[in-house]
Protein backbone atom coordinates (compact mmCIF):
# COMPACT_ATOMS: atom_id res chain seq x y z
CA UNK A 1 0.00 0.00 0.00
CA UNK A 2 2.84 2.39 0.86
CA UNK A 3 4.43 1.66 -2.52
CA UNK A 4 1.18 2.40 -4.39
CA UNK A 5 0.44 5.66 -2.59
CA UNK A 6 4.02 6.92 -2.66
CA UNK A 7 4.52 6.12 -6.34
CA UNK A 8 3.01 9.35 -7.87
CA UNK A 9 5.40 11.61 -5.96
CA UNK A 10 8.39 9.79 -7.42
CA UNK A 11 7.16 8.75 -10.82
CA UNK A 12 10.54 9.57 -12.37
CA UNK A 13 12.27 6.79 -10.41
CA UNK A 14 12.16 3.61 -12.45
CA UNK A 15 12.00 0.20 -10.85
CA UNK A 16 15.47 -1.26 -10.34
CA UNK A 17 15.58 -4.16 -12.83
CA UNK A 18 18.64 -5.70 -11.17
CA UNK A 19 16.62 -6.00 -7.96
CA UNK A 20 13.71 -7.58 -9.83
CA UNK A 21 15.97 -10.17 -11.48
CA UNK A 22 17.88 -11.05 -8.30
CA UNK A 23 14.72 -11.28 -6.19
CA UNK A 24 12.95 -13.42 -8.80
CA UNK A 25 15.83 -15.88 -9.18
CA UNK A 26 16.38 -16.13 -5.43
CA UNK A 27 12.67 -16.72 -4.80
CA UNK A 28 12.21 -19.26 -7.61
CA UNK A 29 15.24 -21.31 -6.57
CA UNK A 30 14.19 -21.20 -2.92
CA UNK A 31 10.67 -22.38 -3.74
CA UNK A 32 11.92 -25.20 -5.99
CA UNK A 33 14.37 -26.39 -3.33
CA UNK A 34 12.08 -25.91 -0.32
CA UNK A 35 11.28 -29.17 1.52
CA UNK A 36 7.80 -27.97 2.57
CA UNK A 37 5.00 -25.91 1.03
CA UNK A 38 4.87 -23.80 4.17
CA UNK A 39 8.45 -22.66 3.71
CA UNK A 40 7.89 -22.01 0.01
CA UNK A 41 4.87 -19.79 0.71
CA UNK A 42 6.61 -18.01 3.56
CA UNK A 43 9.64 -17.17 1.48
CA UNK A 44 7.55 -16.03 -1.50
CA UNK A 45 5.69 -13.58 0.77
CA UNK A 46 9.00 -12.34 2.21
CA UNK A 47 10.46 -11.68 -1.24
CA UNK A 48 7.38 -9.81 -2.49
CA UNK A 49 7.31 -7.74 0.70
CA UNK A 50 11.02 -7.01 0.40
CA UNK A 51 10.65 -5.78 -3.18
CA UNK A 52 7.77 -3.37 -2.50
CA UNK A 53 9.27 -2.01 0.72
CA UNK A 54 12.65 -1.58 -0.94
CA UNK A 55 11.17 0.37 -3.86
CA UNK A 56 9.15 2.51 -1.44
CA UNK A 57 12.22 3.31 0.67
CA UNK A 58 14.32 3.97 -2.44
CA UNK A 59 11.91 6.72 -3.45
CA UNK A 60 12.66 8.69 -0.30
CA UNK A 61 10.11 7.35 2.19
CA UNK A 62 12.88 6.22 4.54
CA UNK A 63 13.54 9.85 5.52
CA UNK A 64 10.09 10.43 7.04
CA UNK A 65 9.52 7.65 9.58
CA UNK A 66 10.98 9.28 12.68
CA UNK A 67 7.58 9.77 14.35
CA UNK A 68 6.59 6.20 13.51
CA UNK A 69 9.80 4.87 15.07
CA UNK A 70 9.28 6.89 18.25
CA UNK A 71 5.64 5.83 18.58
CA UNK A 72 6.61 2.18 18.08
CA UNK A 73 9.31 2.42 20.76
CA UNK A 74 6.85 3.86 23.29
CA UNK A 75 4.07 1.36 22.50
CA UNK A 76 6.37 -1.68 22.57
CA UNK A 77 7.97 -0.49 25.81
CA UNK A 78 4.54 -0.04 27.41
CA UNK A 79 3.37 -3.55 26.52
CA UNK A 80 6.71 -5.09 27.47
CA UNK A 81 6.79 -3.35 30.84
CA UNK A 82 3.25 -4.49 31.68
CA UNK A 83 4.09 -8.08 30.70
CA UNK A 84 7.21 -8.24 32.85
CA UNK A 85 5.43 -6.60 35.83
CA UNK A 86 2.44 -8.92 35.39
CA UNK A 87 4.72 -11.97 35.47
CA UNK A 88 6.38 -10.76 38.67
CA UNK A 89 3.17 -9.98 40.55
CA UNK A 90 0.88 -12.64 39.09
CA UNK A 91 -1.35 -10.27 37.16
CA UNK A 92 -3.41 -11.49 34.17
CA UNK A 93 -1.45 -11.28 30.93
CA UNK A 94 -1.70 -12.77 27.44
CA UNK A 95 1.21 -12.95 25.02
CA UNK A 96 0.79 -12.26 21.31
CA UNK A 97 4.17 -13.87 20.60
CA UNK A 98 6.21 -16.82 21.88
CA UNK A 99 7.03 -16.80 25.58
CA UNK A 100 8.73 -19.52 27.64
CA UNK A 101 8.10 -19.07 31.37
CA UNK A 102 11.19 -18.37 33.57
CA UNK A 103 13.49 -18.73 30.52
CA UNK A 104 12.75 -16.22 27.79
CA UNK A 105 12.10 -12.54 28.04
CA UNK A 106 8.79 -10.97 27.11
CA UNK A 107 7.83 -10.46 23.44
CA UNK A 108 5.79 -7.23 23.89
CA UNK A 109 3.53 -7.27 20.79
CA UNK A 110 6.09 -8.88 18.45
CA UNK A 111 6.41 -12.50 17.35
CA UNK A 112 9.05 -13.46 19.93
CA UNK A 113 11.46 -11.89 22.45
CA UNK A 114 14.46 -11.95 20.09
CA UNK A 115 12.44 -9.93 17.54
CA UNK A 116 11.49 -7.48 20.27
CA UNK A 117 15.12 -6.93 21.26
CA UNK A 118 16.65 -6.84 17.77
CA UNK A 119 14.04 -4.50 16.32
CA UNK A 120 14.36 -2.17 19.33
CA UNK A 121 18.06 -1.78 18.49
CA UNK A 122 17.13 -1.14 14.84
CA UNK A 123 14.82 1.66 15.97
CA UNK A 124 17.65 3.21 17.99
CA UNK A 125 20.00 3.05 15.02
CA UNK A 126 17.42 4.69 12.73
CA UNK A 127 16.99 7.60 15.15
CA UNK A 128 20.77 7.93 15.60
CA UNK A 129 21.07 8.90 11.93
CA UNK A 130 19.21 12.12 12.80
CA UNK A 131 21.85 13.13 15.37
CA UNK A 132 19.19 14.85 17.47
CA UNK A 133 19.54 15.08 21.28
CA UNK A 134 15.76 15.14 21.63
CA UNK A 135 15.76 11.46 20.72
CA UNK A 136 17.65 10.47 23.90
CA UNK A 137 14.49 9.54 25.91
CA UNK A 138 13.50 7.15 23.13
CA UNK A 139 16.98 5.59 23.20
CA UNK A 140 16.52 4.90 26.92
CA UNK A 141 13.10 3.29 26.43
CA UNK A 142 14.41 1.13 23.59
CA UNK A 143 17.38 -0.03 25.71
CA UNK A 144 14.93 -0.99 28.47
CA UNK A 145 13.00 -2.97 25.86
CA UNK A 146 16.18 -4.83 24.92
CA UNK A 147 16.72 -5.78 28.57
CA UNK A 148 13.11 -6.94 28.94
CA UNK A 149 13.34 -9.02 25.76
CA UNK A 150 15.92 -11.30 27.39
CA UNK A 151 17.76 -11.68 24.06
CA UNK A 152 21.48 -12.01 24.70
CA UNK A 153 22.38 -11.37 21.06
CA UNK A 154 20.24 -8.23 21.03
CA UNK A 155 22.06 -7.09 24.15
CA UNK A 156 25.37 -7.51 22.29
CA UNK A 157 24.02 -5.32 19.47
CA UNK A 158 23.90 -2.45 21.98
CA UNK A 159 27.63 -2.08 21.27
CA UNK A 160 26.74 -0.24 18.05
CA UNK A 161 24.69 2.63 19.55
CA UNK A 162 27.04 2.68 22.58
CA UNK A 163 29.96 3.41 20.24
CA UNK A 164 28.15 6.62 19.24
CA UNK A 165 28.14 8.00 22.78
CA UNK A 166 30.62 10.80 23.59
CA UNK A 167 33.30 9.84 26.12
CA UNK A 168 31.54 11.38 29.12
CA UNK A 169 28.26 9.68 28.19
CA UNK A 170 29.76 6.19 27.77
CA UNK A 171 30.39 5.86 31.52
CA UNK A 172 26.87 7.10 32.29
CA UNK A 173 25.43 4.62 29.78
CA UNK A 174 27.35 1.72 31.35
CA UNK A 175 26.20 2.75 34.83
CA UNK A 176 22.58 2.98 33.62
CA UNK A 177 22.71 -0.53 32.13
CA UNK A 178 24.23 -1.91 35.35
CA UNK A 179 21.51 -0.24 37.45
CA UNK A 180 18.78 -1.65 35.17
CA UNK A 181 20.36 -5.12 35.36
CA UNK A 182 20.68 -5.04 39.18
CA UNK A 183 17.11 -3.84 39.64
CA UNK A 184 15.87 -6.42 37.15
CA UNK A 185 17.70 -9.29 38.87
CA UNK A 186 16.15 -8.38 42.21
CA UNK A 187 12.65 -7.51 41.02
CA UNK A 188 11.74 -9.38 37.83
CA UNK A 189 11.66 -13.09 37.10
CA UNK A 190 12.07 -13.52 33.37
CA UNK A 191 14.37 -13.20 30.43
CA UNK A 192 17.72 -11.50 30.59
CA UNK A 193 17.45 -10.86 34.33
CA UNK A 194 16.69 -14.51 35.08
CA UNK A 195 19.66 -15.63 32.95
CA UNK A 196 21.99 -13.19 34.74
CA UNK A 197 20.80 -14.43 38.10
CA UNK A 198 21.48 -18.06 37.18
CA UNK A 199 24.81 -17.49 35.39
CA UNK A 200 27.93 -18.58 37.27
CA UNK A 201 30.67 -16.17 36.19
CA UNK A 202 33.21 -17.92 38.45
CA UNK A 203 33.01 -21.12 36.39
CA UNK A 204 32.50 -19.61 32.95
CA UNK A 205 33.54 -21.82 30.04
CA UNK A 206 32.70 -21.66 26.33
CA UNK A 207 30.97 -25.04 26.42
CA UNK A 208 28.77 -23.87 29.32
CA UNK A 209 27.74 -20.87 27.25
CA UNK A 210 26.65 -23.21 24.46
CA UNK A 211 24.59 -25.23 26.95
CA UNK A 212 21.98 -22.51 26.46
CA UNK A 213 19.90 -24.29 23.78
CA UNK A 214 18.79 -21.12 22.01
CA UNK A 215 22.33 -19.76 21.81
CA UNK A 216 23.69 -23.19 20.86
CA UNK A 217 21.31 -23.51 17.90
CA UNK A 218 21.94 -19.98 16.69
CA UNK A 219 25.72 -20.36 16.88
CA UNK A 220 25.54 -23.74 15.16
CA UNK A 221 23.30 -22.46 12.36
CA UNK A 222 25.66 -19.52 11.75
CA UNK A 223 28.80 -21.67 11.63
CA UNK A 224 27.12 -24.29 9.43
CA UNK A 225 25.63 -21.92 6.84
CA UNK A 226 28.46 -19.36 6.73
CA UNK A 227 31.44 -21.68 6.98
CA UNK A 228 31.12 -25.45 7.06
CA UNK A 229 28.55 -25.82 4.30
CA UNK A 230 29.08 -22.55 2.40
CA UNK A 231 30.61 -23.98 -0.80
CA UNK A 232 27.93 -26.62 -1.53
CA UNK A 233 25.19 -24.09 -0.72
CA UNK A 234 26.40 -21.47 -3.16
CA UNK A 235 26.71 -24.03 -5.97
CA UNK A 236 23.35 -25.73 -5.21
CA UNK A 237 25.10 -28.99 -4.34
CA UNK A 238 23.19 -29.49 -1.09
CA UNK A 239 19.89 -31.34 -0.69
CA UNK A 240 17.75 -28.36 0.33
CA UNK A 241 16.74 -30.10 3.58
CA UNK A 242 18.40 -28.08 6.29
CA UNK A 243 17.30 -30.28 9.18
CA UNK A 244 18.76 -33.41 7.59
CA UNK A 245 22.11 -31.85 6.69
CA UNK A 246 22.51 -29.78 9.85
CA UNK A 247 21.65 -32.64 12.20
CA UNK A 248 24.22 -34.89 10.51
CA UNK A 249 26.83 -32.15 11.00
CA UNK A 250 25.73 -31.38 14.60
CA UNK A 251 25.77 -35.04 15.61
CA UNK A 252 29.36 -35.34 14.37
CA UNK A 253 30.40 -32.30 16.40
CA UNK A 254 31.07 -32.15 20.13
CA UNK A 255 29.32 -28.89 20.99
CA UNK A 256 26.18 -28.46 18.91
CA UNK A 257 22.71 -29.97 19.40
CA UNK A 258 20.44 -31.10 16.52
CA UNK A 259 17.64 -28.83 15.33
CA UNK A 260 13.99 -29.82 15.29
CA UNK A 261 12.75 -27.89 12.26
CA UNK A 262 13.65 -26.65 8.78
CA UNK A 263 13.86 -23.05 9.97
CA UNK A 264 17.32 -21.47 9.93
CA UNK A 265 17.77 -18.93 12.70
CA UNK A 266 19.90 -16.27 10.94
CA UNK A 267 17.90 -15.11 7.91
CA UNK A 268 21.06 -14.52 5.89
CA UNK A 269 21.96 -18.17 6.47
CA UNK A 270 18.51 -19.19 5.25
CA UNK A 271 19.04 -17.11 2.12
CA UNK A 272 22.43 -18.68 1.38
CA UNK A 273 21.37 -22.24 2.13
CA UNK A 274 18.38 -22.31 -0.22
CA UNK A 275 19.05 -19.56 -2.77
CA UNK A 276 22.79 -20.13 -3.16
CA UNK A 277 24.80 -17.66 -5.19
CA UNK A 278 21.66 -15.61 -5.99
CA UNK A 279 21.04 -15.15 -2.27
CA UNK A 280 24.64 -14.01 -1.84
CA UNK A 281 24.23 -11.53 -4.72
CA UNK A 282 21.09 -10.16 -3.07
CA UNK A 283 23.01 -9.58 0.16
CA UNK A 284 25.72 -7.69 -1.74
CA UNK A 285 22.98 -5.64 -3.43
CA UNK A 286 21.83 -4.54 0.04
CA UNK A 287 25.40 -3.78 1.14
CA UNK A 288 25.95 -1.66 -1.97
CA UNK A 289 22.93 0.49 -1.14
CA UNK A 290 24.29 1.06 2.37
CA UNK A 291 27.58 2.36 1.01
CA UNK A 292 25.69 4.76 -1.27
CA UNK A 293 23.75 6.53 1.49
CA UNK A 294 24.74 10.03 2.58
CA UNK A 295 26.97 10.41 5.61
CA UNK A 296 30.58 10.17 6.65
CA UNK A 297 32.68 7.13 5.87
CA UNK A 298 32.35 6.06 9.52
CA UNK A 299 28.55 6.40 9.29
CA UNK A 300 28.35 4.08 6.30
CA UNK A 301 30.77 1.50 7.71
CA UNK A 302 28.87 1.51 11.00
CA UNK A 303 25.61 0.92 9.16
CA UNK A 304 27.16 -1.87 7.09
CA UNK A 305 28.51 -3.61 10.19
CA UNK A 306 25.22 -3.26 12.04
CA UNK A 307 23.11 -4.62 9.17
CA UNK A 308 25.45 -7.62 8.83
CA UNK A 309 25.09 -8.22 12.57
CA UNK A 310 21.28 -7.99 12.25
CA UNK A 311 21.28 -10.62 9.52
CA UNK A 312 22.98 -12.99 11.99
CA UNK A 313 19.94 -12.40 14.20
CA UNK A 314 16.34 -13.43 13.41
CA UNK A 315 15.66 -10.11 11.65
CA UNK A 316 14.23 -10.76 8.19
CA UNK A 317 15.59 -8.62 5.39
CA UNK A 318 11.94 -7.89 4.56
CA UNK A 319 11.55 -6.07 7.88
CA UNK A 320 10.44 -2.48 7.21
CA UNK A 321 12.63 -1.29 10.09
CA UNK A 322 15.71 -2.81 8.44
CA UNK A 323 14.91 -1.66 4.91
CA UNK A 324 14.16 1.92 5.88
CA UNK A 325 17.29 2.05 8.03
CA UNK A 326 19.37 0.80 5.08
CA UNK A 327 18.11 3.72 2.95
CA UNK A 328 18.16 6.37 5.69
CA UNK A 329 20.72 9.12 5.11
CA UNK A 330 22.76 10.41 8.05
CA UNK A 331 22.41 14.05 8.96
CA UNK A 332 25.70 15.67 8.01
Amino acid sequence: MAFIFYWPARRGNRIDLSLVILSAFAAIIFVLRSPTDELAIRYSVIMVTFFFLWETARRGAAEYLSTTMKATIVIWFGFGLYQIVAIRFGLPVEFMGRYVATYSGVPSITAEPSFYGSLSILQIMYLITEKNKRNIPFYVLAVCSVMMSGSLLSFLLLAFPAARLPGRWKAMGIITIIVIAVLGINIFESGFFNRLRAFDFAEFRFDLLLSDISLNLRAGHIIFTFWSNLGPQLLFMNSGSFMQEYNAWANSSVLFVPTGSEYILPFAGDLLFRSGVFGLALLFFIFRQILQTKGTRYDRLEKLGFVIACLFNPVSFASPFLIFYVHKNYKV
